[in-house]
């Protein structure tokens, strides 16, 4: 075999193994991303089977379980939901985006310099990690380095994530999220003690 069949087996070999390759991480990728899929369909059908047999306990009793909690409850307050949780803020992120400032004398080939310009956005960012306590009068976040308190009278809305709620307080310019195992749980609690607080029945 002379040397140009010899390289032409060699780059048809190299070729077919690099397909091969490319087909095995697609396919497996493509397995991953189905069970990644059915994991969070199966998730979202327990929460939904939860969370149903958990306001069927609350319309048969006429009220929300209470839960105990190594907060300090003031006075008339009751605990209600104290679960492990992370606190998410929003910081901002600044990235660079480069570009060139000369004279193009060529394909590919620039007199002069480069020059670039930042942009800053926000996102989300884990804070801390604690645990989530929900009362007839606060939501209360403890973490190892950071603490929040926030008076339900003061929460204007909530957005339900799919593993998480979000809170928009008044006052306050930026939102918290706070991740959650079954966050429908939470978000109805907050929706009716903001409510009976609105109405009155519940002293903020």
């Amino acid at each position: 075999m002379d040397s140009d069949s010899l390289f032409s087996v060699i780059l048809i070999t190299v070729t077919a193994i690099l397909i091969l390759a490319f087909i095995l991480v697609y396919v497996g990728q493509k397995k991953n991303d189905a069970k990644a899929r059915k994991d969070r369909e199966r998730k979202r059908a327990m929460n939904s089977l939860c969370f149903e047999k958990y306001i069927q306990a609350v319309r048969e009793s006429g009220k929300f379980p209470t839960v105990a909690t190594n907060l300090i409850l003031k006075k008339e307050e009751i605990a209600f939901y104290n679960a492990p949780s992370a606190l998410c803020e929003t910081r901002a992120v600044r990235h660079y985006q480069s570009g060139m400032a000369g004279v193009r004398v060529a394909k590919g080939v620039w007199i002069g310099g480069s020059q670039g310009r930042s942009a800053s956005t926000q996102e989300w960012a884990k804070i801390d990690e604690g645990i989530l306590t929900i009362t007839s009068h606060r939501v209360v976040f403890e973490g190892n380095h950071e603490s929040r308190s926030v008076s339900v009278a003061k929460i204007t809305s909530t957005d339900l994530w799919e593993d998480a709620i979000q809170l928009h307080v008044e006052g306050r310019e930026k939102s918290m999220l706070f991740t959650a195992d079954n966050p429908l749980i939470p978000n109805s609690l907050l929706h009716t003690i903001v409510g009976a607080v609105a109405e009155g029945e519940v002293a903020s």
